[in-house]
């Protein structure tokens, strides 16, 4: 019975990673300010079976993925920094605000306005290697939260 029951839970997130998957590929990628975001998945579990929607960020360089619903909450202003999932090397979409001034992060935004987002790639050595303000910001803030995704 064990056995039917997993085998049920796996074809149901076969069938629901494919349904997300298909969502996510009507979704235009964004581009702005040297850097470009296209919908994604990540995924999940023991078997790498669930997945969750994400964003691939890149800036030509480094190419890393976000899972959408931090980065919902991030152009939302209810969370200050979002990193990376499972780059070699963190990378962080953050506040200027949010990063405590102590810090390296704190250190290469000090000087950006505070509605402004830094993509700033670990090892932090020097200013951020992109950074989304005024339209490319508001471009942003509006192609993160028009993905198609059930509530």
């Amino acid at each position: 019975m064990f056995e039917r029951r997993r085998q049920a839970r796996a074809e149901a997130d076969a069938a629901a990673a494919a349904a997300l998957e298909a969502t996510l590929d009507a979704v235009a990628p964004w581009s702005g300010a040297g850097l470009t975001a296209e919908a994604a998945t990540l995924r999940e579990g023991p078997r790498q079976q669930r997945a969750l929607p994400a964003v691939a960020l890149s800036d030509g360089v480094a190419r890393v993925l976000v899972r959408h619903d931090e980065l919902t909450d991030l152009v939302a202003d209810r969370q200050g920094i979002v990193e990376s999932v499972g780059a070699e090397w963190p990378v962080y979409l953050a506040w200027p605000r949010a990063a405590a001034r102590s810090s390296v992060v704190g250190d290469v935004t000090a000087h950006l306005p505070d509605r402004s987002l830094a993509f700033v790639v670990s090892p932090v050595e020097a200013a951020p290697q992109a950074v989304l303000a005024g339209d490319d910001l508001d471009s942003f803030t509006t192609w993160v939260e028009s993905f198609p995704l059930p509530r």
